[in-house]
C-alpha cells in the first residue's frame, strides 16, 4: 500500500495521468477536485474501471474551467449515458484538441453518434478516437 499522504491522483504540471487499477471513491473525489483546476490541460484515465457515473462527473467537473486540451479515457467501463456529458464538454471546451474514448465496450452507435453530433461545435478537436 502507499505511504500515507501520497496519492496516485496528483496534478503534475498541467497533467494528471492515472493508469490501471480500480479508482476508489476517495480517489474519484480527489480527481474531481483536480478537474476543477484551470491548470489541468491533460487528463488520462486508462483502465481504471471508470463507469457511467464517474465519467459523467469527470466531464461535468472539467466543464467548470474548460482549459482541458487532451482527455484520454480508454479501456474503461462507461457507455452511452456518459457520452452525453462528454458531448456537452466538447461543445463547451474550445481548447480540446484530443479526445480518446477507445475500448469502452458500453459505447454503442448511439453514444458515438451523440459525440459526433457535437463535433460541429468543437473547432479545435484534431484527434478523436471512438473505437
Amino acid at each position: 500500500s502507499m505511504a500515507k499522504g501520497t496519492s496516485r491522483i496528483a496534478l503534475k504540471g498541467s497533467r494528471t495521468i492515472v493508469s490501471g487499477g480500480y479508482l476508489s471513491d476517495a480517489e474519484l473525489r480527489d480527481l474531481l477536485e483536480i478537474c476543477k483546476k484551470p491548470a489541468l490541460e491533460w487528463l488520462t484515465l486508462r483502465q481504471v474501471h471508470l463507469e457511467n457515473d464517474g465519467a459523467k462527473r469527470v466531464a461535468e467537473a472539467l466543464r467548470q474551467h474548460c482549459e482541458i486540451r487532451k482527455l484520454l479515457l480508454p479501456d474503461n467501463r462507461f457507455g452511452d449515458s456518459a457520452c452525453e456529458a462528454i458531448a456537452d464538454l466538447l461543445v463547451s471546451c474550445a481548447h480540446l484538441t484530443m479526445l480518446v474514448l477507445s475500448r469502452n465496450p458500453g459505447i454503442t452507435d448511439s453514444g458515438a453518434a451523440c459525440v459526433l453530433r457535437s463535433l460541429r461545435a468543437a473547432q479545435s478537436l484534431q484527434d478523436l478516437r471512438l473505437c
